[in-house]
């Protein structure tokens, strides 16, 4: 039996010994890399966050509006807001309407 013999016995601790330093390395392995694709992840959300404070002009041929601010959502220089006009009625049933549809009729 393996547990009445001692060389056994020593040849089975040196094997998981062994097991213990080979899985030791390949997790470090599998730290380093994951370590590497981090930093490279960082570098180009660093370098994103670079060129979209450049008024999102990354390129140096390429020069930014006249004064330096970019055009907001809704076509205005500048981040001025239109104002919204009321239009006709849109899909569905938004609103009170004002009359009949049939009045005329």
């Amino acid at each position: 039996m393996v547990k009445d013999d001692p060389t056994k016995l020593r040849k089975a601790l040196k094997r998981r010994e062994q097991q213990k330093k080979k899985s030791a390395k390949t997790w470090g392995k599998i730290l380093k890399q994951e370590q590497i694709q981090k930093d490279e992840k960082q570098k180009t959300r660093t370098e994103n966050l670079k060129n979209r404070s450049n008024n999102g002009y990354p390129i140096p041929g390429k020069e930014p509006k006249e004064d330096g601010k970019r055009k907001a959502a809704g076509g205005a220089v500048g981040g001025e807001k239109k104002a919204k006009t009321k239009t006709g009625g849109g899909a569905g049933f938004e609103g009170k309407k004002a009359d009949f549809l049939n009045k005329g009729h």
